[in-house]
């Protein structure tokens, strides 16, 4: 068939051939009207028209009606399009405001939170300062069972995933668990106590005529010993098994010297009455003879009298017949019983002269004075091996003498009249303690001092005055006699305050913990550094090599190398490990080396120095990569921020210069209002910490130009600051002589550490921020730590 042939025409045709005579035309009019239809381009009832070939015919027979229609219609269509286009622009647009909106109301509700979630911050911050200074105060002042209650509440010290507790709070933690028992209700006179050679019992007499036997593992009374007169002296045998005590009635020359069983509390036999005033009674390291010291009146001025105990006979008298001597107020007898001292005055006065009187206890003669003491003698006490005596007075010292040669060894000066010293059972230990000024607002302070009269340690103060002390034999616990009518019993370790590292025999400038903990570096005025072995107290060794002062000293990060500075113009690296020198950094022009600081990764050590200019060496090689120059006068301090790249450094011209590491480049300039000597990051690198002539601390943010944030405390010069490892505690030190830690996220002061007499060079946390040292201007180095392992030694 054609190809070519219309579909109706073709559709006609097929019909016209159907085989089945109903689908044919019925008739040749039906067929004669299709072919009309047909012909007149109208649709044939052979096939059925399509749609599109209806409206193509329909558009064929009425083109401008449809070239219309077309043209309405797309019309339509086209504002239909816009219409449909704007609306869905619209709601884009519409949409896109909303999310702008959401966003900012979800930023600002986030601001909020973050606002209110700071201010909750800030507020448990202030808090946390508060209950701090509370806890010191409790400290300060002897309530130590108030400051372990206080410490241990969860409520003004939470703990948690934020945990507001530094090193302040293990330190006063520490401290609150030094007291083994206190009691507040003695009736009895505590500048009097005796105690027993085992340390199990304390004797101590009362005005009510009784003497109370304490129990110093339970620290109850074990007996009363009932008397009839006020008891003013007691004194134990060395076996412990005697008491002996002396009792007069107010205003009376006469009184009773009696000896009682310790055991059961009963009275053995009471002497003959000594006569005169007894101003301090003894028996001999044997228990064969007890000696009582005092004045009798009447021109043979007998001073002291000798008793056998078992026969309880007066064998002995001491004579004076030379000296104008009227009160003989204390006494001690040397281990080997040759010998007494007698403290002596003349008259009532504590501002009166004074001099100690040796007795030799075999011929009953006078052997020897002691002179040397401005005011009135409190207590004497015989070292253990008998070859040193000390002596405490109201002139605010306590002397150690030479009992070979008699001649004063040293000199303790204290802050506050000494009213009580004793030894320890070795002999390596004596502790002091003092009388509280309130006039001065100086507290009642207990020191601990080695053989040679250097500090060791202090015990802080009790809060009231400290009237006698004695050590347990052990050596580590010691019984103290405060405020007249108080007993306490100290664990020393536990109580120790602070220790003492005396080694450099003039000014310590410098101190440097190294990164293991175990080792503090410290560098003197004797042009010497001092290695300290913290697990023992000693001194490993002492590296010598520098002819100026070692201003500064540092560790690197792997400890394999400490590098010192030095006013002779040089930095030396120094291996820690031998104590051998590597290599010595200096050039012509360098002036006095004031400081050293080894980048984090410990490749690159910086110096600063009085000719105004940042060095950068290598610190394999030791040589010099850089000179960094901006600075108008000497240089006190160089830090590295933590992640190395940035070099902060501080000048005497109020000047703080921060540097691009890796490039040399001044970054910028912050301007303090003195000059600077304290700098260092915070472990995270957000804040630079600052230190002034002034006293004062300031905090800079690095990732803002506000204002930076300023402490106020010290009153004068500071000298250096420091953050603890975990960036809570600000660490600050100068010529006030105190140690001052700061909350970080307040600026609030926490804790004031003195006692010191001296100005405060320098000042370091420990690696795992458990100790807290200190370079002291007298020569010594200064620990605080949050535990008792730390413990000096000769």
């Amino acid at each position: 068939m054609r190809q070519n042939v219309p579909r109706d025409l073709e559709a006609i045709c097929l019909k016209c051939l159907e085989k089945e005579p109903q689908r044919r035309y019925p008739t040749a009019a039906a067929l004669a009207e299709d072919l009309r239809r047909y012909l007149g381009s109208e649709p044939v009832q052979a096939r059925a028209a399509l749609l599109w070939e209806r409206t193509a015919k329909w558009i064929r027979r009425r083109p401008s009606l449809a070239a219309l229609i077309a043209v309405v219609a797309l019309s339509i269509v086209g504002w239909c399009g816009v219409s449909l286009w704007n609306e869905y622009r619209f709601q884009g647009k519409e949409a896109g405001l909303l999310s702008a909106a959401t966003a900012r109301a979800d930023g600002l509700v986030e601001a909020q939170r973050n606002q209110t979630a700071g201010a909750v911050q800030l507020q448990r911050g202030l808090a946390y300062a508060s209950n701090i200074r509370q806890a010191a105060e409790y400290w300060q002042t002897g309530q130590l069972d108030r400051l372990s209650e206080f410490l241990t509440n969860p409520q003004p010290f939470p703990a948690g995933d934020d945990d507001l507790r530094g090193f302040e709070w293990h330190y006063l933690r520490r401290l609150a668990q030094g007291e083994r028992f206190c009691r507040r209700d003695l009736v009895g006179r505590a500048e009097n106590l005796a105690l027993s050679p085992d340390g199990a019992v304390c004797a101590i007499p009362s005005l009510e005529g009784t003497i109370n036997l304490w129990d110093m593992t339970t620290g109850q009374v074990r007996h009363t010993l009932q008397g009839t007169l006020p008891v003013h002296r007691v004194a134990l045998s060395p076996d412990g098994l005697v008491l002996a005590s002396w009792a007069s009635a107010p205003g009376s020359n006469r009184g009773e010297l009696k000896l009682w069983e310790v055991a059961s509390g009963a009275q053995i036999s009471s002497l003959e009455d000594p006569g005169g005033s007894v101003g301090w009674i003894g028996f001999s390291s044997d228990g064969r003879l007890l000696v009582t010291v005092g004045v009798e009146p009447g021109p043979t001025r007998r001073v002291g009298k000798l008793w056998d105990v078992g026969s309880r006979r007066l064998i002995g008298e001491l004579l004076d017949s030379q000296s104008e001597w009227s009160q003989h107020q204390w006494g001690a007898i040397s281990p080997d019983s040759e010998t007494v001292a007698l403290a002596c005055a003349n008259g009532n006065s504590y501002a009166c002269a004074s001099e100690i009187l040796l007795w030799d206890l075999a011929s009953r003669n006078l052997k020897g004075r002691l002179s040397g003491h401005k005011r009135w003698i409190n207590v004497v006490a015989f070292a253990p091996d008998g070859l040193t005596l000390a002596s405490a007075s109201n002139d605010k010292t306590v002397k150690l003498w030479d009992m070979s040669t008699m001649q004063l060894r040293a000199t303790i000066p204290h802050v506050a009249e000494v009213d009580a010293l004793a030894f320890a059972s070795d002999g390596r230990t004596l502790a002091t303690g003092c009388y509280v000024e309130e006039a001065r607002s100086v507290p009642a302070t207990i020191e601990l001092w080695n053989s040679a009269g250097r500090a060791i340690g202090s015990l802080g103060s009790p809060g009231t005055d400290v009237l006698s002390l004695a050590f347990v034999p052990d050596g580590r616990t010691l019984v103290a006699g405060c405020g007249r009518h108080e007993l306490r019993v100290w664990d020393v370790d536990q109580r120790l305050e602070s220790v003492y590292l005396p080694g450099h025999s003039v000014e310590a400038w410098s101190v440097a913990f190294s990164p293991n903990g175990t080792t503090l570096a410290s560098g003197s005025d004797d042009h010497t550094i001092k290695l300290w072995d913290l697990r023992t107290g000693r001194g490993q060794r002492t590296l010598s090599g520098h002819a100026g002062t070692v201003m500064s000293l540092a560790y690197s990060p792997d400890g394999l190398t400490l590098a010192t500075g030095s006013y002779d113009r040089t930095v030396k690296l120094w291996d820690p490990i031998t104590g051998q020198e590597r290599v010595t950094l200096a050039v012509s022009e360098m002036g006095s080396v004031r400081t050293v600081a080894f980048s984090p990764n410990g490749t690159i050590l910086a110096t600063g120095s009085d000719d105004r200019k940042v060095r950068i060496w290598d610190a394999g090689d030791g040589k010099l990569m850089r000179v960094l120059e901006g600075h108008t006068d000497r240089i006190h301090a160089v830090v590295f921020a933590p992640d190395g790249r940035t070099l902060a450094s501080a000048d005497e011209d109020k000047m703080i210069q921060l540097w691009r590491v890796a490039t040399g480049e001044r970054i910028s300039t912050l301007w303090d209002t003195e000059e600077v000597w304290g700098l260092a990051f915070s472990p995270d690198g957000t804040l630079l910490a600052t230190g002034n002539r002034d006293g004062i601390v300031k905090l800079w943010r690095m990732d803002s130009d506000k204002e930076p944030a300023i402490l106020h405390g010290h009153t004068q010069k500071l000298r250096s600051v420091c953050f603890s490892p975990d960036g809570k505690t600000l660490a600050s030190c100068g010529m006030d002589k105190t140690v001052r830690l700061w909350h970080v996220g307040t600026g609030h002061e926490l804790l004031c550490l003195k006692g010191q007499n001296h100005t405060i060079n320098s000042v370091t946390f420990s690696p795992d921020g458990k100790s807290l040292a200190a370079a002291i201007h007298d020569g010594a180095v200064k620990l605080w730590t949050i535990s008792a392992k730390i413990r000096p030694e000769d």
